[in-house]
């Protein structure tokens, strides 16, 4: 994709990552494309802050849980009134509480029945759901037995997504 990217584009490509991710990237890329790391890595532009802007929108990162060894976080999108979070991979944490409670909607993993470090369950998202009444939850990262537990769930504020659903807020 990178590699494409650049051959398509003189348009510098901006990554989001934390103060480790450059090394990582250029390291992969290193693998990858031995003899034009340098020249693919000069495209690169990163940002580590923990808040910048993309557009009209600001975006606050915020620290999650996964598994250990895996550094994982979240996003809160902001423009005007309006927060929208994106959680990843992540299971129920601070973080995911934090982002629940400040944003309208929150796009959120919910990959088991029975919730883990790694991932919500079913029935840590329930709970998610009726403490956080005012943030919709959209449900993603799910096989079809999670889906269809979520759907028999009717809760108002709970919707599950399939891969390549679009929606408009």
């Amino acid at each position: 994709m990178l590699l494409n990217k650049i051959s398509n584009s003189n348009e510098p490509i901006n990554i989001y990552c934390d103060a480790s991710g450059e090394d990582k990237i250029y390291n992969l890329t290193k693998l990858a494309f031995p003899n034009k790391v340098d020249k693919i890595n000069q495209y690169f532009k990163y940002n580590t802050n923990i808040n910048f802007s993309i557009g009209n929108y600001i975006v606050e990162k915020v620290k999650l849980e996964h598994e250990e060894g895996i550094e994982a976080n979240g996003y809160i999108f902001k423009e005007e009134d309006i927060k929208i979070g994106f959680t990843g991979d992540t299971g129920i944490c601070q973080g995911v509480k934090l982002m629940a409670e400040e944003c309208s909607y929150l796009i959120c993993d919910c990959n088991a029945l029975k919730g883990k470090k790694s991932h919500i369950g079913v029935d840590e998202i329930i709970e998610l759901a009726k403490k956080y009444e005012n943030c919709t939850l959209y449900t993603t990262h799910m096989g079809n037995d999670v889906r269809e537990a979520i759907i028999s769930l009717n809760i108002k504020n709970l919707i599950p997504l399939y891969d390549y659903d679009e929606f408009l807020i």
